[in-house]
């Protein structure tokens, strides 16, 4: 039997879906068929009152198929770790640069 070795077929994307800013995870329930990703935007907490819960604002509410969901995390954890030295490096240039910053404001605090 031969293979095919004509390249995959085009994907093409449509729609204009909303970008969603998160900053973290809310809660995370896995389950048969699917799962829920609930992640948040912000979190803040009432500093003037001891023992006071944290309020996380609900950015959005990701149901997929377990199994979708779990090679999404793969895939992530992959790109993650090809990009490790971008990553580090463009992590550091941006302290530098929040550094900087820093540094000018307070050198006109003092000034």
């Amino acid at each position: 039997m031969k293979k095919d070795a004509s390249p995959s077929p085009e994907v093409i994307f449509q729609g204009n879906p909303p970008s969603i800013y998160a900053e973290g995870v809310s809660q995370l329930m896995l389950g048969f068929p699917n799962s829920r990703v609930m992640l948040f935007s912000m979190a803040a907490r009432n500093t003037e009152q001891a023992g006071s819960p944290t309020i996380q604002n609900l950015a959005c509410e990701l149901v997929m198929p377990t199994p979708v969901l779990i090679d999404m995390c793969k895939t992530v954890l992959k790109h993650a770790a090809e990009a490790s030295p971008s990553l580090r490096s463009g992590g550091e240039q941006w302290l530098e640069q929040v550094n900087g910053m820093l540094d000018s404001l307070q050198a006109q605090v003092d000034g």
